[in-house]
């Protein structure tokens, strides 16, 4: 079965972190739900038949963010999304869904104690199993810049933040 790289989730059109691909299955499954999606023959859909369209693929994206997206793609007033427009966008999505389940899987790792947070013992001993080696200080750097909440250690969604502002991120 082939794949086929899809565009940047980052907005930019420019790599961040590695590349993602979605199957021919996959890319198959989101033309055939556009095609569903449109019931006037116009070729496009609406809000109403995008926020359907992402729901049946299993994306979750909220109204605001629909909005928002019909908005950015909306310049021409025509009030739909042409299909290659909603392909973008749902491709960018499910690599924004990828990548953030690999983030998860990696701050699992690191979580050792599986309390919810990362400390510096966990970066620790993760670098030690790595063969890297840090010094205490830079080990507490990395925790003191991506705690936000200032209680010692990295929750999930400070850990999510501090990594989409790497090459690692979505």
């Amino acid at each position: 079965m082939g794949r086929v790289t899809v565009p940047y989730p980052n907005g930019s059109g420019k790599p961040r972190g590695r590349r993602y691909a979605l199957t021919e299955q996959k890319m198959q499954e989101i033309k055939e739900d556009f095609q569903r999606s449109v019931t006037d023959g116009s070729g496009s859909i609406d809000f109403q038949a995008l926020n359907s369209a992402t729901r049946d693929l299993g994306l979750e994206i909220s109204e605001e963010e629909i909005n928002q997206i019909l908005a950015e793609l909306n310049q021409d007033g025509t009030g739909g999304i042409e299909f290659d427009k909603f392909f973008n966008i749902i491709t960018s999505k499910f690599v924004e869904m990828e990548a953030r389940e690999e983030l998860l899987m990696a701050f699992r790792i690191i979580d050792q104690d599986k309390n919810g947070k990362v400390s510096a013992a966990d970066i620790q001993r993760i670098a030690k199993e790595l063969g890297i080696n840090f010094t205490e200080i830079e080990i507490q750097d990395m925790v003191d810049e991506a705690d936000r909440d200032r209680d010692g250690e990295v929750s999930a969604d400070e850990f999510m933040r501090m990594m989409r502002r790497t090459s690692f991120g979505y």
